[in-house]
């Protein structure tokens, strides 16, 4: 189960926070969550838009309504067992853009939706060949990553049996993914120390292929972007400047890069300590980027970008906000 206490400082801290333009550094909430897997290339929260957070404990997914306070199990992967062999670990989570429907990757390549408000699951699907462990929604359909090194794009609306579409290029497991704000780029990164970023309309057009399937059909990326040394997890679109990608790299990067995805070049990158676990766009203020870490400072920051001159791909700089 998964319970939480008020921090010491409370809202107080958070509506003083909000009153002088900064982010407190004492969180106002603190979640007990026993048996989060402590695994970099899986991802096992989500916040939606609707102000609930999903939380994956071993099987089974928590959600936690932070208007009102309430934690309730959410899904189970249990409960697919028909479908997907039973008794299996979650290993992603991801919330639709209105926050209704909660997608669940599990640890043998099945993905199964969930209607938030009523906890029941709509259906599921096998879509890879081993565990999901990155997804991101459009409203025409779903794209997923995988160990299997593919990226899966899926239509939940076909019914059990929804049509499945294959983009292959990753050499290694994929662990990040992004639509962009106009849903016609999807960037994927890997374990491969890539960036790709695929067209939706190559996409659509690959032929349907079975995750059974040894050697489906895949379309080419747009862009094959090389510059971490480390896997790709973090991958973010902004939501301000058409084109603008951000990515982090693992443990032996530990970097940010700024890429322009309409030529292909990076625009900015910088050294920021630690691993790059996750990273996030503010969508009110449009030079922000606040960015999560692991191995070894464990810390949150949050960035200030500016590219010189306001041109799209010049050079930009980065610095602690």
């Amino acid at each position: 189960a998964m319970g939480g206490e008020e921090g010491e400082e409370g809202t107080h801290a958070e509506r003083a926070a909000k009153a002088a333009g900064r982010i407190a550094r004492k969180p106002y909430k603190v979640l007990d969550a026993p048996g989060l897997v402590d695994d970099y290339y899986l991802n096992l929260v989500d916040w939606s838009r609707g102000n609930v957070l999903a939380v994956a404990l071993g099987s089974r997914v928590y959600s936690f309504s932070v208007s009102t306070g309430k934690v309730a199990r959410l899904a189970s992967v249990r409960d697919h067992g028909a479908a997907n062999g039973g008794g299996l670990g979650v290993t992603s989570v991801r919330f639709s853009d209105s926050g209704a429907q909660l997608a669940v990757g599990d640890a043998r390549g099945g993905i199964s939706i969930y209607d938030v408000a009523t906890s029941r699951r709509l259906c599921a699907f096998a879509a890879h060949r081993d565990r999901v462990g990155c997804l991101s929604w459009t409203p025409a359909g779903l794209a997923s990553g995988g160990r299997d090194r593919a990226v899966v794009i899926s239509d939940p609306r076909a019914g059990p049996d929804p049509a499945v579409r294959r983009l292959k290029g990753h050499r290694q497991e994929v662990c990040g993914l992004e639509w962009s704000p106009d849903e016609s780029l999807l960037a994927s990164g890997g374990n491969d120390n890539h960036l790709m970023v695929w067209s939706a309309a190559a996409s659509a057009s690959t032929p349907p292929s079975s995750a059974a399937d040894p050697d489906p059909s895949s379309s080419r990326p747009l862009w094959k972007l090389a510059g971490h040394n480390a896997a790709v997890k973090a991958v973010t679109w902004s939501p301000h400047a058409r084109h603008v990608l951000a990515s982090g790299g693992g443990t032996a990067d530990r970097a940010i890069r700024v890429w322009n995805t309409a030529t292909g070049a990076a625009v900015a990158g910088f050294d920021t300590g630690s691993q790059v676990c996750n990273l996030a766009w503010s969508r009110t203020v449009r030079d922000e980027l606040v960015s999560t870490h692991g191995y070894s400072q464990n810390q949150v920051c949050v960035w200030r970008y500016a590219p010189r001159g306001g041109r799209p791909g010049a050079v930009g700089a980065a610095v602690p906000a």
